[in-house]
């Protein structure tokens, strides 16, 4: 187990890694940065499994400590990019005051927050006890074994689930997971051997019921890849009917403060926290989308497709818990990031449930196909050619990424 402390205070670092030591830790195996941009050198280089990071932290070692830093470097971590994420993050603070904004950022990420004191030793129980739950944890990783290697959740049975299900991948019956839940096992033949799938599609749309769905199967199955396919909103002039978007960064566009002005006129201060996809399966994407000649075979597979020619897309999507069938609240959605793509229901919950799940944890991809530009002329036809697309595009990349794994 490799640990980095991030402290800028050398009493307080020196008794963080006695405590360390006393829970059999070794000396070489934990790294000590005493500022953000120390902290960030380690972390491009190495992957640690535990970070434990001072609140209130120096940019640079002349610097004076600002609980800022500590929340631009939770920040970066959270976006991924040059920095290894590491498996788990601690807080650690002795102060109440002006920190408020660096807990909250702990606790919106479900990062815990250790308080630190001289006169209660409580903290160094907490650490030892987080310590001993990692090395017990890492213990069971090696025992679990994978169901299958990739997960495939879906909105909709129709056309979702549908259009996964007519993929070459040799499906079975479906059969109970448990009593609420039924799955589809399948087999995919690559160039380096067989690789399995479960498919299941959530009882209802939205954020909730597809992450309950995610989360219980990814503890049982143990996927390499939870892909989640489908169709979405696209924002007028970014995207076209019918393109498949690679959902990097997905967020809940409902997140945040609905608030009063001076005025006394309503407001809302959004608060979005952002879940990238996996740099491995957005690289393969990426090649993919410059595939002409795939592309163009997807397309023409489908009886009557679109003039528009098949284009794989890759950028920001937002997720929320409604239909959207309302063109101006869509552009009010859009403007919360730039380069956003399109909205839809269940993409946050289920990147959520990866994020979240014990690890290994499986690598998140997002696929949704623009079926409409969230108002009120919504086609059926363009729905399940959406659902068809979508799930074509996954099914090369499976393949794709099987291949060189």
């Amino acid at each position: 187990m490799r640990i980095l402390v991030v402290e800028d205070t050398q009493a307080k670092l020196k008794r963080i890694v006695a405590v360390l030591m006393e829970t059999g830790i070794p000396r070489d195996h934990i790294e000590v940065a005493v500022c953000s941009y120390s902290a960030r050198q380690f972390l491009r280089n190495n992957y640690y499994d535990l970070l434990l990071l001072d609140v209130l932290i120096p940019f640079r070692q002349e610097d004076d400590p600002d609980a800022q830093v500590c929340v631009d470097l939770l920040e970066d971590i959270s976006e991924g990019g040059e920095y290894k994420r590491p498996g788990n993050i601690v807080g650690l603070t002795a102060y109440d005051e002006g920190i408020a904004d660096a807990v909250d950022t702990f606790n919106e990420m479900l990062w815990n927050v250790i308080k630190v004191s001289e006169a209660d030793n409580g903290w160094v129980e907490r650490v030892k006890n987080c310590v001993n739950y990692l090395r017990s944890a890492r213990k069971e990783d090696a025992t679990r074994t994978s169901k299958a290697e990739v997960l495939v959740i879906c909105a909709l049975r129709s056309p979702e689930l549908e259009a996964v299900k007519k993929l070459p991948w040799n499906w079975e019956a479906e059969t109970p997971f448990d009593d609420v839940s039924f799955i589809s096992k399948g087999v995919v033949s690559t160039a380096k051997g067989n690789v399995r799938v479960i498919a299941a599609a959530a009882p209802r749309m939205g954020m909730v019921a597809s992450a309950v769905l995610a989360s219980k199967l990814i503890a049982d199955v143990v996927p390499d890849i939870c892909a989640m396919p489908g169709i979405s909103a696209g924002f007028s002039g970014r995207v076209e009917l019918g393109d498949v978007v690679f959902a990097d960064p997905v967020w809940d566009y409902q997140a945040g403060k609905r608030i009063v002005d001076g005025n006394g006129e309503p407001g809302f201060e959004m608060a979005p926290h952002q879940i990238q996809s996996s740099p491995e399966l957005r690289a393969l994407i990426e090649q993919l989308s410059e595939d002409k000649e795939i592309l163009r075979s997807i397309r023409d597979a489908w009886q009557n497709p679109p003039r528009n020619d098949l284009r794989i897309r890759i950028g920001p999507v937002a997720s929320g818990s409604a239909v959207v069938a309302d063109r101006a609240f869509a552009k009010e959605v859009s403007h919360q990031q730039r380069a956003a793509l399109g909205l839809e229901m269940e993409l946050y919950g289920v990147s959520s449930a990866c994020a979240m799940a014990t690890s290994p944890r499986p690598k998140f991809v997002g696929l949704k196909a623009v079926c409409d530009f969230a108002d009120a002329d919504k086609n059926d036809g363009l729905q399940s050619y959406s659902a068809y697309t979508s799930a074509a595009v996954l099914d090369h990349l499976v393949r794709k990424y099987f291949d060189i794994c």
